[in-house]
């Protein structure tokens, strides 16, 4: 499993990870589909596109967080003394940008996983507060 990332996305409930660990490639065509979607891709890629290793097996981020988070010594934003800084909450907006699309389209169940695995990010960062 992989380690909760600096964001606040809960990976283990991601779907792109889930089923990239399944090794099933079926079910990353459908990842694949519904990432298209609800708009977070242009078009459907191939399977091997779309899997996911968990965010600690790159060293990228579409929003900066995890070099800020090395940057200030600390395993989640949460844990920072700037939080919440003004990275993140460009991240929450932009994420919280997709809830409305994803609950239109998805299925309840497909809903329900996504705002786990996406939508709960400052849930996630505030309990790290401690």
């Amino acid at each position: 499993m992989p380690a909760k990332p600096a964001c606040g996305n809960d990976c283990e409930s991601c779907p792109r990870y889930t089923a990239a660990q399944s090794g099933d490639p079926e079910r990353l065509k459908e990842v694949a589909v519904l990432w298209k979607s609800v708009g977070w891709r242009a078009q459907v890629v191939s399977a091997e596109e779309i899997a996911c290793q968990g965010c600690q097996s790159v060293d990228w981020c579409r929003h900066g967080i995890r070099g800020c988070a090395r940057e200030h010594n600390v395993a989640n934003c949460g844990q920072c003394r700037e939080y919440p800084c003004a990275k993140v909450e460009e991240m929450l907006e932009r994420t919280l940008a997709h809830i409305d699309i994803c609950r239109e389209i998805c299925s309840a169940a497909d809903f329900a996983v996504l705002q786990k695995a996406f939508f709960n990010k400052k849930e996630n960062l505030e309990a790290e507060r401690g």
